[in-house]
């Protein structure tokens, strides 16, 4: 533990003195995808929940049968990996097209495409 809090105090002070000697526009770059980052991170905190908080609360408040089937927990929680596993190929095929066509969106505007599925997905 002590050498990951180093490590990270370490990677702070190289970022704040790589920061001085940024122009206006890369800083600019870099604050958006730090504060894209901090999205990031919310949701993967609400993410890491889905393996406790989330099955107790579909199995105590959700009715499973379906069609006279008795659905898993498991399996209702396997829709959001399923979901993104579906829509990658897609969006893999999209941002190839879009670059023959010299269309394709900047990476900021993809880390927040990604950022929107994932909710979409953690939400389904």
């Amino acid at each position: 533990m002590v050498i990951i809090s180093l490590s990270g105090i370490v990677l702070l002070i190289y970022l704040i003195s790589l920061w001085k000697s940024l122009g206006k526009a890369q800083k600019t770059n870099i604050a958006i995808l730090l504060i894209l980052s901090i999205f990031m991170l919310f949701y993967w905190s609400l993410s890491n929940q889905t393996s406790i908080s989330i099955p107790l609360f579909i199995k105590s408040n959700i009715d499973l049968h379906i069609l006279g089937f008795n659905m898993p927990v498991t399996t209702v929680m396997a829709t959001q990996l399923s979901l993104l596993i579906i829509i990658n190929p897609f969006f893999g095929i999209l941002w190839q097209k879009l670059g023959q066509y010299k269309k394709e969106p900047s990476d900021e505007l993809k880390f927040v495409f990604s950022l929107i599925f994932l909710a979409l997905c953690f939400y389904s």
